[in-house]
């Protein structure tokens, strides 16, 4: 059984599935940041699992060395993810480690993976910065004042590194 395939027209599925296919095809160009992301970074179940399975096979820094030991090639890290994947996502992976990117030069690929990536993780900093100010917002902050402050502590820091993640881009 396959696992159902995540609506392509949602731009936030775009960026999701973009970012799995540079993952698989181009992992040593990929930013570190990506093994950073949170297991609900993906929004789309499907592409959650393969972020799983991406993470159970080492992640970014396995991803490099299956690639420089294979010469530069993703073939032995396209199967260590398929190998960690559910039977139901399996097809998926192979998809995505096939499917054409709409970037083919070579002296462009680094840019181009490093900005999809980053714009992913630019979506989950903007998916825990609404997340905290709708918490602050149902806070009272002198029923607990702590707890407020440390809320705001983290909801500061977030946009910071946003912030941080914007200017480098």
């Amino acid at each position: 059984m396959r696992m159902p395939s995540p609506d392509r027209r949602d731009p936030v599925v775009q960026i999701e599935r973009t970012a799995l296919e540079v993952v698989l095809q181009q992992p040593e160009h990929v930013p570190a940041q990506f093994d950073d992301l949170a297991a609900d970074a993906f929004a789309a179940p499907a592409h959650r699992a393969v972020h799983e399975a991406v993470r159970a096979a080492g992640g970014m820094a396995a991803a490099r060395a299956a690639a420089a030991a294979a010469g530069g090639a993703s073939t032995g890290w396209v199967d260590a993810v398929v190998e960690q994947a559910a039977e139901a996502v399996r097809p998926l992976i192979t998809e995505l480690a096939v499917a054409p990117l709409p970037e083919d030069r070579p002296e462009s690929m680094p840019g181009y993976v490093r900005d999809v990536v980053l714009r992913l993780v630019e979506i989950g900093f903007t998916r825990s910065i609404a997340d905290l100010r709708g918490r602050l917002q149902r806070m009272d902050p002198a029923e607990d004042a702590a707890a407020y402050q440390a809320a705001f502590a983290e909801l500061v820091a977030l946009e910071g590194r946003r912030r941080t993640l914007r200017e480098s881009a």
